[in-house]
């Protein structure tokens, strides 16, 4: 959270601190522009108490610079991840043998955010930020798996993070951006599918004990991402002199 509090300190400072005259006369203020669209996807890396799996997802930011240096960013971001069935043991008792068993599920994860950014001096073509924001997330569980449960949950979600964005020709480029996804108000019983009749609490010796899990804490899950950006009004397709 302290974090979270000096980077929207330092955005809003940046936004309104800088004089126009000054604004203009710097080499960013001539490569002002007012929007970016960035399609980007990478790896989750969940926090692993959560008892999800890491898994790939896919997102898009369309990022409207509010000064040259500040920028507000909706965003929205898509995974789908399994639960890890370490975390997740069923019991089925037949005669006088007892079977264990780790169950998984696919589950779908959607956040939707909005982010402020702010910009740092450009060395060349390289052009570095920090970001931080906040959203809501929500989980979709399988339907043929949880029967008897909610299918569905959302809480609120928190951001931080930092990257780069290399310009390339046309008014496009790539971006490579890591940040701390906070998810709050986690609960790893809500990805358990087992009914209350096979739930087992006493695992078995090949099977790794689940570890304690705080529940309404929140989890950090980190993310690392590349995004191919596009300036829809700079003229893509027409070399400009600063890619030239």
């Amino acid at each position: 959270m302290r974090l979270l509090n000096a980077l929207a300190a330092g955005a809003v400072l940046s936004a309104f601190a800088v004089p126009a005259d000054a604004q203009q006369s710097t080499p960013q203020a001539q490569n002002y522009r007012t929007s970016l669209i960035v399609a980007k996807g990478g790896y989750i890396n969940y926090e692993r108490d959560l008892g999800l799996r890491p898994a790939p997802f896919v997102g898009m930011d369309l990022r409207y610079r509010i000064t040259p240096f500040f920028a507000l960013a909706p965003s929205v971001t898509v995974s789908q991840p399994r639960t890890d069935g370490d975390y997740f043991g069923a019991s089925l008792i037949y005669d006088d043998t007892t079977y264990f068993f780790q169950v998984s599920q696919p589950v779908t994860m959607l956040d939707v955010g909005l982010n402020a950014v702010l910009s740092i001096p450009e060395v060349g073509a390289f052009a570095p930020y920090v970001s931080g924001g906040g959203g809501v997330y929500a989980f979709y569980l399988d339907p043929q798996v949880n029967s008897a449960r909610d299918k569905r949950f959302s809480r609120f979600s928190l951001s931080a993070g930092a990257g780069a964005t290399v310009r390339l020709k046309g008014g496009t480029g790539l971006q490579f951006e890591v940040r701390d996804f906070i998810m709050l108000d986690t609960d790893r019983e809500r990805f358990n599918p087992v009914g209350a009749r096979f739930n087992n609490s006493r695992f078995a010796e090949d099977f790794r004990a689940p570890s304690v899990y705080d529940k309404g804490s929140a989890s950090h899950n980190l993310v690392f991402s590349v995004g191919f950006t596009f300036t829809p009004n700079s003229g893509a397709g027409r070399d400009t002199e600063e890619d030239r």
